[in-house]
């Protein structure tokens, strides 16, 4: 057992090996897993930016630059994790792909394996439920 494995042993946190879809969403930054979580709420309405753009003001309360949304919103694109089509002259609409969707069903997966882990194995128990908001 390496220093490293030890360590993490030591503290509780067991090593497994990370599935490919997960290790992907860990190289997008925390924003990106945000934007793309908020064009995956449109569902099938494809949101142009700027409506991604006011959405993500809204979950996080605070103004949100719009030039970092569409930078961003490009990197996705690039990534394969969502898509766009031309909705008229310069707007674009977007959807998540196939490829985004299985990653940021990986990230969830791994958030409640780990908060499942906090509620001391108990399989019944909804690791979320103190945490619940009104709709």
């Amino acid at each position: 057992m390496n220093d490293e494995t030890g360590e993490k042993a030591r503290i509780g946190i067991q090593p497994t090996k990370c599935p490919d879809d997960l290790r992907a969403i860990l190289d997008v930054t925390g924003f990106q897993r945000d934007l793309l979580l908020t064009v995956a709420c449109a569902g099938n309405s494809y949101p142009c930016g700027q409506a991604v753009h006011t959405a993500l003001e809204t979950v996080w309360g605070k103004e949100v630059n719009e030039s970092r949304v569409y930078q961003n919103l490009s990197e996705l694109k690039g990534n394969d994790l969502i898509t766009s089509y031309p909705i008229d002259g310069r707007t674009k609409g977007y959807r998540v792909t196939d490829r985004g969707r299985s990653l940021v069903c990986a990230y969830c997966s791994w958030a409640m394996a780990c908060l499942s882990e906090a509620t001391d194995g108990e399989s019944d128990a909804d690791p979320c439920s103190e945490f619940e908001t009104e709709p």
